[in-house]
C-alpha cells in the first residue's frame, strides 16, 4: 500500500513540475501604455481564417483577420498575423476577436507581446478599449 501511495505521489509531483516547466514566461508584462507606445500598429480584428504553415523549419498558425478598429498605425481592412506553436501562443481561433500589438512589420503575435483575445462585453476589455481610445485622442 505504501508503494502505491509513493507511486501516486511521484506521478502527481512529476505532473505538477512538468506543467510549470511548460508555462509561458515573459520577461516583463508591459502596461497598456507601453504596448501602445512600442507598437507601430494596434488593431482589433476578427480572425476569419487560419492555416498551419512552415517557416524556417518551424510551424506557425497563419491567421487572416478583418479589421474592426485601428487604434494606432495605418488603417487597413484586413491583415495577417503569425502565432507560434509554443507555450506563449495565443491559440488563435477563427471567429474570435483579438487585440494585436505589432511592431516593425513583424507579424508574430503571442502572449508576451501583449496581443490577446478580446470580448467587448468583458469589464477588463471595456477598460482597455476606453484607454486605447483616449490614447488615440492624444
Amino acid at each position: 500500500m505504501q508503494k502505491k501511495i509513493n507511486n501516486v505521489t511521484s506521478i502527481l509531483l512529476f505532473l505538477l513540475l512538468s506543467q510549470q516547466a511548460l508555462a509561458c514566461k515573459c520577461k516583463d508584462k508591459p502596461t497598456l501604455e507601453e504596448k501602445h507606445d512600442n507598437s507601430d500598429l494596434v488593431v482589433m480584428g476578427r480572425v476569419v481564417s487560419t492555416k498551419l504553415i512552415q517557416l524556417d523549419g518551424r510551424e506557425f498558425v497563419e491567421a487572416t483577420y478583418e479589421t474592426i478598429e485601428t487604434y494606432k498605425g495605418k488603417d487597413t481592412k484586413s491583415g495577417i498575423v503569425l502565432d507560434s506553436l509554443t507555450s506563449c501562443r495565443l491559440g488563435i481561433r477563427t471567429g474570435v476577436r483579438y487585440m494585436f500589438y505589432l511592431k516593425n512589420n513583424n507579424k508574430h503575435v503571442g502572449y508576451c507581446s501583449g496581443s490577446h483575445s478580446i470580448y467587448p462585453n468583458n469589464r477588463q476589455n471595456k477598460e482597455e478599449l476606453k484607454k486605447l481610445k483616449s490614447l488615440l485622442d492624444q
